[in-house]
C-alpha cells in the first residue's frame, strides 16, 4: 500500500516537472523568438509595427 501510494505520487510529480519544463521551453522558446524578430525586424528596416488606427 504504502509503495503503490509512493509510485503515484512519484508518477504525478514526474508528470508536474515534465509539464513544467515544457511550459519553461515553450516560454524560452517564444521569448527568444519575439527577441529574433524585433532585432531582424529594426535591421530590416525602418519602423517597427505600429498598431492599428494609430494615425489620426
Amino acid at each position: 500500500m504504502v509503495y503503490e501510494l509512493s509510485a503515484t505520487t512519484f508518477s504525478v510529480f514526474a508528470y508536474v516537472v515534465l509539464t513544467w519544463t515544457a511550459i519553461m521551453a515553450l516560454f524560452i522558446v517564444g521569448t527568444t523568438f519575439w527577441q529574433m524578430n524585433q532585432v531582424f525586424g529594426k535591421h530590416r528596416g525602418g519602423q517597427p509595427a505600429q498598431p492599428v488606427g494609430g494615425d489620426d
